[in-house]
């Protein structure tokens, strides 16, 4: 049972140092990596262990960057690190889930290509992407 707790602990400190080592280092080229990717998870052949495609990297985007787009809201002073983090995981599964629709658009329309049309069809057709209808205006 020792055991157990020890492994627990080991774990949490490698999360720690990963998050502390995020939190110190403001490099804009220093990024934390989480998988994923924006085609739909059947169509795409995965690696069991990553859940990658072959020679593919994970989808991160760069904290520094998620950071300053934060401190665009005025009532913005301190960034938690933790709030930054989940800010860019949930920006990536937003992503995701956006490029996947769009490519099932495509899909449906019969083309190989992704269009302004594409992805516009999606913005008016689902309403949880509502809010993005005339930002690409």
């Amino acid at each position: 049972m020792d055991s157990d707790l020890e492994e627990i602990t080991f774990q949490d400190t490698e999360a720690e140092e990963r998050v502390g080592s995020a939190e110190l280092n403001d490099d804009p080229t220093e990024e934390v990596e989480i998988s994923g990717h924006g085609i739909p998870q059947e169509s795409v052949p995965l690696d069991d262990e990553q859940g990658l495609v072959d020679g593919d990297r994970p989808t991160h985007l760069p904290l520094s960057r998620v950071r300053t787009i934060m401190k665009i809201v005025p009532s913005v002073h301190i960034i938690n690190t933790e709030a930054l983090l989940l800010v860019e995981r949930a920006s990536v599964q937003f992503l995701r889930e956006l490029c996947a629709d769009v490519h099932q658009a495509t899909l449906g329309d019969g083309k190989k290509t992704v269009s302004r049309a594409h992805v516009d069809q999606v913005i008016k057709l689902m309403s949880q992407y509502e809010f993005l209808d005339g930002m690409l205006d």
